[in-house]
């Protein structure tokens, strides 16, 4: 819409105000308002669209059918002609109202007895408050003042184009402050609410009638939030906005406006959509306003957008076409003369039917007569009571004030330095905006009742203040630095109000930066610097600023957004400073630093892009850095929430059989909202009851926000969506409970890419002030809040927030090896499953899950008993198993990415308290876990080098497709809590100044860890030069808050927050079920199924249990308990070692160490031959120790240690039968002699087995358990040592001889591959069902096929392809296995895939799925696997980047094999 410019505007302003004081006496008596109808005008008395008696519809039609053409075209445009012959007088339809009765548009005069009106916040301050009745009620008084203009005869319309409910989309746009804000849902209420209140409409609504108070019209239809930004403008800006994006965003409050506040307009926007302008989209405009949204009204253009459809855009052939195409497509009304001036040939050409006109005439005259326009004198009629007397009534002035004060946001209170004190002070107010009053009114002003300037407010309050400007003006070009600076030293306090004005951002004026103007920012930190205390900084402006700067700094003790306050603001921010109110606004849009400038305001996208950095928009999307974010506000009170009752939380939709639910493979099933209807949603509505309570010493007023998420979010779901709000007066001390009714429709569901509103089935979470954590890190000083980035947090005492120890372990079970958790008092061991490699071998998420679950269980039960300082576990080491050398491979899935993957996921979900399949764990945490170490570590110290100045010259390829993905599994479907917060590991920040040397200060190495997104420090040198770094200016505070935000709230979702925790969910949880026989028999179940059988010549086990026989159990590792368990293992419930479980078996064993330690630098060879020739068999149980390998001990041989080969082939060679050879080991062992050692009968690989490890290799010798374990990493040859562990490539270089790593890419000799293990049974299998074999991709022409240089199949990006096509793609592989044997058995089925034509970086082969299934002797069992083209049969190019490759892959399990071909 067009305005006056800002100087326009305040000449006449001015001009008007001086006018009516200097002759306020003699100002004429306004004339009667203009109607039609007029009972005493003969000419009208009897025509029939004068009767009231008849419906409106009869009239209306009666009118249209006296008209000529010429008469008709001339009431389709705003200034409507009047109709003399009818005695209809002229009309205006342009009237603003955005927040009081303003002279912006042509209806309003403030000529006569009206010269003011009460004037409003602006929009944006007035959505701070989130009341909904209080926006009513500002409403109404807008449409009763309306009325009481237009009844003294001072306005020539009674339509007011108002609300403004565009999405506040971009900080930067001008006329963001006329809107609600950033939020669909608030933006839609807000309309609701306005349109309610300016018509005459109740509260609650359907008591309106046909009757009008004022017509109120939603603008503008749709996705329009750009001026004029870097040369492009809104007449010509084409939005490119996606139909997921136009259906829960755009759209939204249009829609709210129409359907539930019944607003009687429409104005349609300058912009085009996707192509098609605005005023011209018969979709947008007939198809869903008026039917869908089923609008009772007019269609408006905005100002001259008709014009610009021929003039401007081209998108018409002439002028006629322009009409023409404009009335077709359902507008009613043109702001301005186009209409009229081309109509009539339009007409003429047959471009336009009458029939069109026509139709327009009955919705503009139908808003007249339900006016009461044409039903004789309004002042007769009802509202005709409302005069110039209720017009900046004292009642209205006072709740402008108290909008004002609801609206204003507390930014900042460092050391509670607001509220100021009253009396015995001295204060200097500085600023440009501290006495100017126009600033206060922001855009679509009027002369208020009263204008107050801050200066005076504060005068008020002061005797003593001194004011100084500070800036030459707004845009602070000249600066009186020094004047001001000598100020703010004699004075006890400084206010500085400053900000922006209408020549910073408007209509017509987008702004570039986000910065405060000129040298505004300079002004402030001199005075900040130079005055006694610190300073407040009061802060006028619509949109957001990026005032980190002033965040941060401690000399800034206090900061209130006062957005353009009205005409009662300069007295609000003065209760406020002084503490006659208790704020308690909250930002409606995030505030985003000034970086956010490089994304072009011309980018319409909400949803994030990843790929390319894109990060989003608004909170319920955007992934990145934030001043402030949506729903912020401090108050002098702090208050908790609870959730006190939730009448439904699970809802099983009872639906016809008509209604579909949808099964999509990316996403879960869902239904389209509008299929299920008005009745079923109602239906399923449920009430939220919210606790409050103030624990101020002041009243005050508090907004509850309640969020809305999804447990499982895909990708282009919001991160979180309001879901409710409400305001309520809390006393100081009191509670209050806030009743929320929430329909699951509306306030659950989004829009999919098709631009539907669904419903998908599934977990959400109610989120109760998300912002709890900002109250608690806003109350910290910055030596608070640096001492809590360490892994021994501090204390906090005046807060009652006790000392947390972040760093516990919980590897493979509970353990002191962290520092946060100490079993040496009721609880004096936990359970000890299997090391992590062992675990992996048996190929069994669910067991893995299981796992998970007693660990967490366990550990839950040590924080209850009080012998834990933390919640917080640093486990699953995901690290990739790349070299058989590394020490720490033992505590890892192995080198499968899929299986690392799967494995994490699952144990996560145990150890945190969610389902097996993920989606139930809400917002409470049993414990938190921690995926370790990312990215690319597997070395720890090897040759010289260690891990702490290791530089892993890793490809992008290999990150892409190894290193990265278990982590991504982890955090994306493991939902680990332990990246919501980002640790070093220990001692890495220090590191990087004292040994890698990459920094040039302590300081540098601060402040690189924290801006790069880092939380906490395992360490303490966070704790020792944080501060000096702020000090410095090197970091922002921000970021330090950022770490907080994220630590503090995975605390409080461990329920470390919520009073006593045995209280809470996971309170029932006691000592008792530390140790329990269920988690006891569960390690013997897991080191069971992961021992892995590598050799059993003719058949030599299981040996016989006869009571009779004799047996000698040789080797260092046969009774020795402490071996069984590996690295980061804690006390034990109770050990069996290998000895102790074969004596279990045997009555006549006997034990010979043969090594003098598992290093067996001395080895009793004669001893152990000695007893091997006396016994019926023997069992050697050798291999390797801690002391052989573990952190910060790498291997730099695969052999076994010392003497320990020369011990086993001498006992065999001995022996009177084959032996058996039993391995602990984490990593692999070259033992090819033993392999082809026919003395050597049996070998098995019992990893490090836990507690009850021994037991295991027991029952598996023996013959009660069958084995089924696989390997789950090579077993390389000696040979293999010859490549330097420093080379982190995984794929091969046949130039060069590099063999590569791990089954995926090695080429070489190997002792064993990856999933090698065998059974007492053999097993067969077959492909009993493939559901698709030819996997054809139909793409559009937008997705490109790449063409390879180096092979003949094309490819394309995985990230291209999209999550719908790729899930649409997914077929399932179902695998028949026979169990030969006479036992029964756990069988692991790996399948695995292979390119018939690989190309030199594709796999040798990679695995797609696995399932460990139960199988007894001489029985079949099918095994389905659902696959993922993209994700099972894509591996990374050379960019990085996923690629699907067409041409032949085989499915392979076991020999047998499946040809699957891929098309594009």
């Amino acid at each position: 819409m067009k305005l006056f410019t800002l100087t326009s505007f305040i000449f006449c302003f001015y001009f008007t105000f001086l006018l009516l004081l200097s002759h306020g006496d003699s100002a004429t008596e306004s004339s009667r308002p203009p109607f039609a109808c007029d009972t005493t005008n003969p000419i009208t008395k009897t025509l029939p669209f004068c009767n009231m008696q008849l419906p409106i519809t009869m009239r209306v039609w009666d009118l249209i059918s006296r008209l000529t053409l010429d008469e008709k075209i001339d009431q389709l445009v705003n200034t409507a002609a009047a109709i003399p012959s009818l005695g209809i007088p002229a009309y205006e339809w342009w009237e603003e109202a955005l927040h009081g009765v303003s002279s912006a548009g042509p209806g309003i005069r403030f000529n006569g007895t009206i010269n003011a009106t009460t004037s409003f916040p602006q929009v944006i301050l007035t959505a701070a408050t989130f009341d909904y009745p209080l926006w009513y009620r500002i409403a109404k008084v807008i449409g009763i003042e309306a009325r009481g203009v237009y009844n003294s005869g001072q306005a020539k319309g009674m339509t007011y184009w108002s609300p403004n409910v565009n999405l506040y989309r971009d900080p930067r746009w001008g006329r963001g402050q006329e809107t609600p804000g950033e939020d669909p849902f608030v933006a839609g209420k807000y309309a609701e609410a306005f349109v309610k209140g300016l018509q005459g409409d109740s509260l609650e609504g359907g008591m309106l009638g046909e009757q009008l108070q004022a017509s109120a019209c939603c603008k503008h239809l749709t996705a329009y939030d750009l001026e004029n930004w870097n040369g492009v403008i809104r007449q010509n800006f084409n939005a490119k906005v996606t139909q997921q994006d136009l259906a829960d965003t755009f759209q939204p409050p249009f829609k709210a406006c129409v359907e539930k506040g019944k607003a009687t307009c429409v104005m349609c926007a300058f912009n085009s959509v996707n192509g098609v302008p605005d005023c011209v989209n018969t979709d947008l405009l007939t198809n869903v306003a008026r039917k869908q949204w089923n609008l009772q009204g007019y269609i408006a253009s905005d100002c001259d957008s008709v014009s610009l459809l021929y003039d401007t855009q081209e998108y018409a052939q002439s002028p006629e076409d322009a009409v023409a195409d404009a009335l077709n497509a359902g507008m009613d009304l043109d702001c301005g003369t186009y209409v009229k001036d081309h109509g009539k040939k339009a007409v003429e050409q047959k471009k336009l039917a009458v029939g069109q006109i026509d139709r327009a005439l009955i919705n503009l005259f139908t808003i007249r007569m339900r006016l009461g326009l044409f039903d004789g004198d309004p002042t007769t009629r009802p509202y005709g009571e409302i005069g110039a007397d209720q017009v900046c009534s004292q009642d209205h002035q006072n709740l402008a004030i108290d909008v004002a004060r609801n609206g204003m946001v507390l930014l900042k209170n460092s050391e509670k330095l607001l509220p100021l004190p009253k009396e015995n002070i001295s204060l200097a107010v500085i600023g440009p905006n501290a006495y100017d009053w126009v600033v206060s009114l922001g855009d679509y002003a009027q002369p208020p009742c009263v204008d107050f300037t801050p200066l005076q407010a504060f005068q008020s309050y002061v005797n003593d203040t001194v004011y100084h400007k500070g800036c030459d003006s707004v845009n602070c070009t000249v600066a009186k630095i020094d004047e001001v600076v000598e100020i703010a030293k004699k004075v006890d306090y400084v206010v500085l109000v400053m900000g922006l004005d209408q020549s910073i951002e408007t209509e017509q004026l987008d702004r570039v930066d986000l910065v405060l103007p000129g040298k505004q920012q300079e002004l402030i930190d001199s005075v900040a610097n130079a005055a006694k205390k610190p300073v407040v900084l009061v802060l006028l402006t619509g949109g957001p600023v990026d005032i980190t700067s002033a965040k941060n700094n401690p000399k800034i003790g206090g900061i209130l957004w006062a957005g353009y306050p009205g005409g009662g603001g300069s007295i609000a921010i003065a209760n406020i400073i002084f503490g006659d109110h208790n704020p308690g606004g909250r930002l409606p849009v995030t505030w985003y630093p000034q970086s956010y400038t490089k994304y072009p305001l011309t980018d319409m996208r909400m949803r994030p892009e990843p790929i390319s950095g894109y990060p989003g928009r608004t909170y319920r999307f955007y992934k990145g850095p934030k001043v402030y974010e949506f729903g912020y506000g401090l108050s002098y009170s702090t208050y908790s929430y609870e959730i006190i009752s939730v009448t439904q939380n699970k809802f099983n939709f009872s639906v016809p059989f008509s209604v579909k639910k949808f099964e999509k493979l990316d996403s879960a099933p869902y239904w389209v909202v509008s299929d299920l209807g008005e009745d079923i949603c109602k239906a399923m509505s449920f009430t939220i009851t919210v606790g409050v309570t103030n624990h101020g010493d002041m009243a005050g007023k508090h907004s509850v926000l309640v969020f809305v998420r999804k447990e499982n979010p895909r990708n282009g779901d919001p991160i979180k969506q309001l879901a409710g709000f409400a305001s309520v007066n809390i006393n100081a001390g009191e509670k209050v409970e806030v009743e929320l009714e929430l329909n699951p429709c509306e306030r659950f569901s989004s829009a999919n890419e098709e631009g539907q509103i669904v419903l998908e089935e599934g977990p959400y979470v109610l989120l109760v002030e998300d912002l709890q954590v900002h109250n608690l890190v806003s109350r910290l000083t910055l030596d608070e809040k640096i001492s809590q980035l360490v892994d021994s947090a501090p204390s906090i005492p005046r807060l009652g927030i006790p000392a947390y120890e972040w760093w516990s372990e919980a590897l493979h079970g509970i353990t002191d090896a962290g520092k946060g958790v100490e079993l040496d008092s009721t609880i004096k061991a936990a359970t000890s499953f299997p090391q992590v490699i062992l675990t992996a071998a048996s190929f069994n998420a669910s067991l893995w899950y299981r796992i998970g679950q007693v660990i967490g269980t366990e550990a839950r039960a040590a924080y209850n008993a009080g012998q834990a300082k933390g919640m917080t576990f640093w486990a699953p080491n995901i690290n990739i198993f790349r070299d058989p050398r590394w020490g720490r491979g033992q505590e890892t899935p192995g080198e499968d990415p899929l299986v690392t993957g799967e494995y994490a996921v699952a144990f996560v979900r145990g150890v945190q308290g969610d389902s097996f399949q993920g989606g139930k764990l809400g917002d409470h945490l049993q414990a938190s876990a921690c995926c370790k170490h990312f990215t690319a570590y597997d070395l720890d110290k090897w040759n010289g080098i260690n891990r702490f100045i290791f530089d892993a010259k890793v490809t992008k390829q290999d990150l892409a497709d190894t290193y990265q993905p278990p982590f991504q599994s982890c955090i994306e479907k493991g939902r680990a809590s332990g990246i919501m917060y980002i640790t070093s590991d220990c001692d890495a920040v220090s590191i990087i100044y004292t040994d890698q040397k990459i920094v040039k200060t302590p300081e540098d190495a601060v402040v690189d860890v924290l801006n790069a997104g880092m939380d906490v420090d395992c360490g303490s040198y966070l704790q020792n030069h944080t501060k000096k770094a702020v000090q410095q200016k090197k970091l922002d505070v921000a970021q330090i808050d950022r770490a907080l935000h994220n630590l503090f709230a995975v605390r409080m979702r461990l329920g470390l927050f919520d009073g006593d925790p045995t209280k809470r969910p996971f309170g029932n949880i006691g000592a008792d079920q530390v140790c329990s026989q269920d988690h006891q028999d569960l390690a013997l179940d897991a080191a069971r199924d992961g021992i892995v059988l590598l050799k059993n010549s003719a058949r030599l086990l299981p040996l016989p249990k006869s009571k009779t026989i004799s047996l000698a159990v040789i080797g260092p590792n046969a009774n020795s308990a402490a071996m069984l368990i590996g690295n980061y293992a804690g006390p034990p419930c109770k050990t069996i070692t290998p000895l102790q479980g074969l004596q279990g078996y045997v009555n006549n064993a006997i034990y010979h160490p043969g090594c003098n330690a598992v290093n067996c630098t001395s080895a009793n060879i004669d001893e152990a031959v000695a007893i091997a020739k006396k016994v019926d068999y023997v069992v050697l149980v050798m291999g390797l120790d801690q002391t052989q390998e573990k952190e910060e001990l790498d291997r730099t041989s695969l052999q076994l240690p010392g003497k320990q080969q020369q011990l086993i082939t001498s006992v065999a060679r001995a022996a009177k039968k084959p032996v058996v050879l039993v391995l602990l080991s984490g990593g692999p062992v070259d033992i090819t002699w033993a392999k082809y050692d026919s003395k050597i009968g049996g070998i098995l690989w019992a990893g490090y087995p836990g507690e009850a490890g021994g037991l295991a290799v027991a029952e598996i010798i023996f013959g009660d358990h069958n084995p089924g374990g696989r390997l789950p990493i090579t077993w390389y040859p000696q040979d293999f040592t010859k490549i330097p562990m420093t080379d982190m490539r995984m794929r091969p270089q046949p130039s060069s001889g590099y063999p590569g790593r791990t089954y995926r890419f090695y080429k070489g000799p190997k002792v064993y591959e990856f999933g090698y293990g065998l059974s007492y049974s053999a097993h067969s299998y077959e492909f009993a069902s493939v559901s698709n074999d030819k996997l054809d991709f139909s793409l559009s022409s937008s997705v490109d096929k790449v063409e390879n240089s180096d092979a003949a199949a094309g490819y394309r990006l995985v990230s291209e392809l999209g999550e719908e096509l790729c899930k649409a793609k997914s077929f399932s592989v179902t695998v028949g296995v026979r169990n030969h044997g006479d036992m029964a058995g756990k069988h692991s089925v790996l399948l695995f895939v292979r390119q018939e034509k690989p190309r030199n970086g594709n796999p040798v082969k990679q695995l797609v799925g696995f399932s460990s299934v139960k199988i007894n002797g001489g029985d079949k069992a099918e095994v389905q696997f659902v696959l993922n083209p993209c994700e099972h049969f894509s591996s990374g190019n050379e960019d990085g980047l996923m690629v699907l490759e067409e041409g032949s892959h085989v499915l392979l399990v076991g020999d047998v094999e499946y040809p699957i071909h891929v098309a594009f």
